[in-house]
């Protein structure tokens, strides 16, 4: 099942929802306890409020979730949120209609509060890290968390899985490019090279900047003959875009080395394998696809 792949400003997207919603359930707790303690009126219907969710953005929430994690199906919050309305509203029971609120029940709502709310700061600092993780500039991941990535697939191949295909290529003559139209452009440039190439992946396709304009890209679940026809399509559109700076018409090409992962190597081997593949596409004039 395929796994989304962030930008940065989906990151702080989804890190604002999260804050959203547990501000809602402080003060809901809030409200609920204040009540109790100033001995205010509860009606029925703000009873019912809280055990059916009434104005709880708790399923829209986790849809939201859900569209950029698919393999999360998210079932302990959604387990201690349904208790933490369950409890809530039997605290307000027992005290608007004068029954006794046992320290246990009291202690039980306090925990599951407080275990909802940790739940939701652990995916914020899950997020944090993973934005951490990707390259400023272009917004692809880092060498650390990409080798995660393989580590995951190459397990998932032992296992029975389809094998994966990576691919390893950079953008031709980038210093003399550089050296011509300055730096500045030079990474404007990349950005929107890079945009485009990531525009024409799978959702659950990754892309690592290895080192200056060197970059990884990891197809999972693809076999060599699936991972080609990707790669040329990427290549087709970079050779037949023209970039637009500074009154400059700006063209470019990338070269390509595309292997199939197999037991038979490490991962090292793997990404040294395609490394020398993509050395080959260059030694033979650039602007190709060796595999």
């Amino acid at each position: 099942m395929a796994v989304h792949i962030y930008t940065e400003e989906e990151i702080e997207d989804i890190i604002i929802k999260i804050n959203h919603f547990i501000n809602e359930h402080l003060l809901n707790y809030n409200r609920a306890i204040k009540r109790i303690v100033c001995k205010g009126i509860i009606t029925k219907e703000t009873i019912d409020d809280y055990r059916t969710f009434k104005n709880c953005s708790f399923h829209e929430y986790i849809d939201f979730l859900k569209k950029f994690d698919n393999k999360d199906n998210y079932s302990e919050i959604i387990k201690i949120h349904h208790l933490f309305h369950t409890l809530i509203s039997e605290v307000l029971s027992k005290y608007s209609t004068n029954k006794a609120i046992s320290e246990k029940l009291f202690n039980s709502l306090y925990y599951t509060h407080s275990t909802l709310i940790n739940l939701l700061n652990d995916i914020i600092a899950k997020l944090d890290f993973t934005k951490n993780q990707l390259d400023k500039l272009t917004e692809t991941w880092n060498r650390e968390i990409f080798i995660k990535f393989i580590e995951k697939e190459y397990l998932q191949m032992k296992k029975g899985g389809k094998a994966f295909s990576l691919v390893y290529f950079d953008i031709d003559n980038f210093k003399e490019f550089n050296d011509t139209y300055s730096h500045n452009t030079g990474d404007e440039v990349l950005k929107e090279l890079i945009k485009i190439i990531k525009n024409y992946l799978r959702e659950y396709d990754s892309i690592a900047r290895w080192g200056g304009v060197e970059f990884l890209i990891l197809l999972p679940d693809t076999e060599i003959n699936v991972a080609l026809p990707i790669i040329e399509r990427i290549k087709k559109i970079v050779d037949n875009r023209t970039f637009y700076f500074d009154l400059n018409e700006i063209k470019l090409s990338c070269s390509f080395g595309i292997s199939e992962a197999n037991l038979d190597n490490t991962i090292d081997e793997i990404i040294n394998n395609t490394d020398t593949l993509l050395y080959k596409a260059k030694k033979s004039g650039r602007n190709m696809i060796a595999i």
